[in-house]
């Protein structure tokens, strides 16, 4: 069984910036909804790694230790930054193989 990573839910749905996730009003949910359809880098790590706790733990701690090591800024910063834009949240999550 295919697992889904965190760029292909990215992929498959919107982005979004300054919360985990959205549902299709615009509405602030949790990443785990059922209702969720937009999500920021954070979210769709969550999203993607829901049920295993080693891989979002792992996945967390590298995207965490690239965007530090790289831009001088944690993910969730690196991801809303004004400037950002969605492909390149995809493209850093797929580089990662996340």
């Amino acid at each position: 069984m295919h697992k889904m990573k965190a760029y292909e839910v990215l992929e498959q749905n919107d982005w979004c910036q300054n919360v985990w996730a959205r549902n299709a009003n615009g509405e602030v949910v949790e990443a785990k909804s059922d209702d969720a359809c937009r999500f920021c880098a954070g979210g769709a790590i969550v999203r993607a790694y829901l049920y295993d706790e080693a891989k979002y733990l792992e996945s967390f701690r590298k995207v965490f230790q690239h965007t530090l090591d790289n831009f001088g800024i944690d993910i969730f910063a690196w991801n809303d930054s004004p400037e950002r834009a969605k492909e390149e949240v995809v493209s850093l999550l797929k580089e990662l193989d996340i």
